[in-house]
Parts: structure tokens; C-alpha cells; sequence
């Protein structure tokens, strides 16, 4: 569309969302309108900037920060966008006491793909890049908080394909409106609140303006590769948990259990009342597989809230496709008292969710969902001073027959059932069973330190194929 940005020319912030995904809805218009605001309207960008000062960089000081937001404000933005398409999904919310069904619109991209804005005039010193960097550091969403994303300045030269309408540069183009701030807006005018424009009855804004892009017609497109149904070599399904009343954290092992029943009877309806191995945990003679080979239904709470927004499926051995074929239209799960949804997210492997914090790597792990023991803990002695099969011994065992001698444990620390997880709540407090199964023995919350990197998903301990014993990194 027009001359490549070389590098050290402005200012160029790369936005790579993680999920491939972009959740947004253009400045004032409806949610269910399922319009997207695409690209990122630099007014966007630069409150998430704001947003990421003031919530986790606050020790910068204002006099540093403001002439750097200032300065953007006065420079126009060109993007490069990447190949995506626009996709949506339909969920009820509960609204003002009554339930409305709502359109999730989003773009999705290829993962790895990465959006680029360019300030074109923009010039800041070596300082002031170092402490926008440090702040675009922080930014972990874009727009709504599903569209997870990592921001960094880069100099990589721009081949811009979204960029203001001039002259007649819009022919065979797409034309749309973006909001951005006056040249002459201050990181005040910046700050504004929308409940405050909506007191003073404003449909926009003070000090902001809707601007003219144009855009390849052909923007929104392009079907992922990464959501395609031909990739083969899939361990690892993903999908968002959606409904008006979603199930707490504390409730992850009846949630996947529900899940994996789910999984199942899509399977045996597609083929003929045949039994997956790799869904049910049990061969063609109903015995249960050894060897932790089979799925793995992993509920998850990611944006720590305690409330379950996620379902991780993973297999070490890569689904074949007709379990990929059930997992791709697996949705509504009949979970009492609140029936839920599983909208399909993404499919793939290790590498391609590598910043989703239970398939991190890392050597510190702690638990989000309780260690759940697989048998009771005995004490022998005269005054039962000898502990047998304790909750120590019992996920060393573990961790050894699963990874053999080649790991070792520098360091494990297993607090009581009353002791509060990382997440606020105690052991105790989680549904420990899933239905007509007992609830295993003693719940424990675990820190472990091992020799070297793991890979998640690590879980251990009774129920670790529904979500119990779940580990992530430790900060």
C-alpha cells in the first residue's frame, strides 16, 4: 500500500496475540453489531499503555511518562496487519437481572502472526524508549481480556497495509473509522472516564477523533492454519467455557469429568458406538490404561478470578481424526445446576501454546487445584512416629515413575489441607470426587523445585486426569 517503514524510523510497537485472537468492538457501536475494532485504534493502544503504567509500572514517574504519551498523540499510526478472518461466538449474560444473548466478535490470526503500529513522526530519546518498553511489557491483553498478547517496541521495517485515506489512495479499498486522540490531547484528557462521557450524554470522547484508514479488502479472509481441520500430530485441544453462571475453580474435577462424558458420547454418536481409548482411559475390554497415555480434561481459571474459563485437553500421543473430529464440535455440557458451553478455541502442540501458564516451562512449579492422595498415609511405631506412603513419599513416587531417574527434586514443600493455595483458597474447600467415584485422601497444597525445565501440564495425585494436583509456574 505505500513505501516500507525502515528501521530506527519512528516508533514501531509489535502486538503478538498469543491465542490468535482479538476480541474488541469498534467505539461506539454494539457489541451485537459484531463490529471489530481493527486494527487497534490507537486510542486503544494508548490507554492499555496507561492502563499498564498505572497498574504495574507506577513507580515511573508521571513527569517521565506523560511527554512520551503526549508526543504519540501527535504522530499519525499506519499498521501492518496480518492475515486473519472474523469469527464470533453467541453466549446469554446476565444483564440488569434479566438474561440477553450477546455476539463475541473477534479476528483470528494465524499464531506467531504479530499486528505492527508505526508512529511515523515520532522521535524519543533512548530513555524514553527504555521506559515505554518497560511499560508495553506489562500489557497482557488488548482489548477485552481474552485477546492475551506480548507488546514490545521493535525496529523491524513495516510493510504498512492499513493507513490513512488520502488523496485517492482508498480505490479498491476498504474504508473504515478509527478513533484517535487530537494531536493536542494530554494524558489526562487520555484518562477520561466512559461512565463520566456518558453522565455529560457525549458519544465520544473529548480530545479524540474519528480518522479515515483504508484497508485490503481482503483483510479478513485468510482461515488460520492453526484452526484448520487438516493439521495433523494434535495433542492439545483448547476451548473457552462460556454460559451465564460459569463453575468456580473449585468445582475443576466434576467440570472435567463432565467434559470427558461429553467428549465420549460425541465420539461413540460420530462413530458407531466405538470406544476411544486415548477419551475413555480404558481399552477395548473396559480395563484401565497404565501409563498416564490418555487424555488429560484440564479445566483452568486464567484470568484469576477463581472461576473456570478454560478446558485444556492434552494427550502425549497425538489424537487421531475421529477424536479430533468429536473434540471440533464438542459444545454444550448438561452440568447441573448451571449448564455450560465449550466453545472451541485453538488445536496444536506444546510449542504453539508455549505462553499458556499450565504448558509453560519452568523449574519452580506450584498447585492451583489441590494434591489429592491416591492412599491413606499410615503410621507405624510404638508412638506412630514412622510415616509410611505420606504425602511426600507419594508424589516422589510419582514424579519417578512417571519421568524415571532422569529428574530429580531439589526441593518439595506440601502444606495442609487449611494452608491457602495461591488462588486465596484452601485444599479442603474443592470438590475432591467426581461422580460415583470416592474423593481420594488428604488434600495438599505443593511447591516443587526440580533440577531442570518442565513442561506442563504437570498434575499428580488422584483425579490428576480431571484437574486435581494442577501445577503452574511459580512467580
Amino acid at each position: 500500500m505505500s513505501e516500507e517503514y525502515k528501521e530506527n524510523t519512528g516508533l514501531t510497537l509489535e502486538f503478538q496475540f498469543l491465542a490468535g485472537q482479538y476480541h474488541a468492538t469498534q467505539w461506539g457501536r454494539n457489541v451485537n453489531e459484531g463490529l471489530i475494532d481493527w486494527p487497534p485504534s490507537p486510542w486503544r493502544i494508548l490507554r492499555a499503555v496507561i492502563s499498564a503504567w498505572k497498574t504495574h509500572a507506577s513507580e515511573i514517574e508521571d513527569s517521565k511518562v506523560r511527554p512520551i504519551i503526549e508526543n504519540m498523540c501527535k504522530s499519525h499510526v499506519s499498521f501492518e496487519i496480518p492475515k486473519a478472518i472474523q469469527a464470533h461466538t453467541r453466549h446469554y449474560m446476565p444483564i440488569k437481572k434479566s438474561t440477553e444473548k450477546v455476539i463475541d466478535s473477534f479476528v483470528m490470526t494465524d499464531k506467531g502472526e504479530c499486528l505492527y503500529a508505526h508512529w511515523n513522526d515520532l522521535k524519543l530519546e533512548e530513555e524514553q524508549k527504555e521506559i515505554l518498553g518497560r511499560i508495553t511489557d506489562k500489557i497482557k491483553y488488548l482489548g477485552r481480556a481474552e485477546s492475551w498478547c506480548k507488546v514490545r517496541i521493535t525496529d523491524k521495517g513495516i510493510n504498512p497495509n492499513c493507513v490513512l485515506l488520502e488523496g485517492d489512495n482508498f480505490k479498491n479499498k476498504d474504508i473504515i473509522e478509527v478513533i484517535t486522540p487530537a494531536s493536542d490531547s494530554t494524558l489526562d484528557d487520555l484518562c477520561m472516564r466512559v461512565s463520566d462521557m456518558h453522565e455529560n450524554k457525549k458519544s465520544h470522547p473529548d480530545k479524540s477523533k474519528f480518522v479515515q484508514y483504508v484497508r485490503e479488502p481482503d483483510c479478513l479472509t485468510h482461515v488460520p492454519t492453526n484452526n484448520a481441520n487438516t493439521d495433523t500430530g494434535v495433542k492439545i485441544v483448547r476451548y473457552v467455557i462460556t454460559g451465564s453462571v460459569r463453575p468456580k475453580i473449585t468445582e475443576t474435577v466434576r467440570v472435567a469429568d463432565i467434559i470427558k462424558r461429553a467428549a465420549m458420547s460425541v465420539y461413540g454418536q460420530n462413530n458407531n458406538k466405538e470406544i476411544s481409548e486415548t477419551l475413555s482411559g480404558k481399552d477395548s475390554n473396559k480395563e484401565m490404561l497404565k501409563g498416564h497415555s490418555h487424555a488429560f480434561y484440564l479445566p483452568t481459571d486464567e484470568d484469576n478470578d477463581n472461576i473456570l474459563d478454560h478446558v485444556t485437553i492434552f494427550a502425549k500421543a497425538p489424537f487421531d481424526e475421529k477424536e479430533l473430529g468429536a473434540l471440533n464440535i464438542m459444545n454444550k455440557i448438561r452440568y447441573s445446576p448451571n449448564p455450560f458451553e465449550v466453545i472451541y478455541e485453538s488445536r496444536g502442540n506444546l510449542k504453539d501454546f508455549a505462553e499458556i501458564p499450565i504448558l509453560e516451562s519452568s523449574k519452580k512449579w506450584e498447585t492451583v487445584t489441590p494434591f489429592v492422595l491416591n492412599k491413606h498415609t499410615k503410621f507405624r511405631g510404638s508412638n506412630g512416629e514412622i510415616v509410611v506412603d505420606g504425602p511426600e513419599d507419594q508424589l516422589r513416587d510419582e514424579i519417578r515413575n512417571r519421568f524415571g531417574d532422569e529428574i530429580k527434586v531439589k526441593s518439595l514443600k506440601i502444606d495442609g489441607a487449611k494452608i491457602r493455595m495461591r488462588t486465596g483458597i484452601m485444599p479442603i474447600q474443592f470438590k475432591r470426587w467426581r461422580k460415583d467415584r470416592l474423593p481420594g485422601f488428604g488434600a495438599y497444597n505443593v511447591k516443587i523445585e526440580f533440577d531442570k525445565d518442565m513442561t506442563g501440564p504437570l498434575s499428580f495425585g488422584h483425579g490428576s486426569h480431571f484437574g486435581l494436583g494442577l501445577l503452574v509456574p511459580s512467580r
